[in-house]
């Protein structure tokens, strides 16, 4: 009985020690997200540290041009492209 407790009490810190780590994920995503926002240079460097390749891969690859992002809510790709 008094194992079961033990175990019970240890799963349930174990719980609250995932749900702290992910808000406080959730609250850097947003105070990121905030900067961004506020700041459009610090956004291009943002981009151009993710297309900078690491040591030992491949670099990414950079799509650029019109139709390389599609409107929202477009049904085709060929749909942008339309005259």
């Amino acid at each position: 009985m008094v194992t079961e407790v033990e175990r019970a009490r240890r799963e349930g810190e174990a719980a609250l020690e995932c749900a702290r780590g992910e808000q406080a994920a959730l609250r850097s995503l947003a105070n990121a997200a905030r900067l961004l926002k506020g700041n459009p240079e610090l956004h291009a460097l943002r981009v151009l540290q993710a297309l900078a390749a690491s040591p030992g891969k491949v670099p990414p690859t950079l799509v650029l041009g019109a139709g390389a992002l599609l409107p929202t809510g477009s049904a085709a790709p060929d749909a942008a492209f339309e005259d």
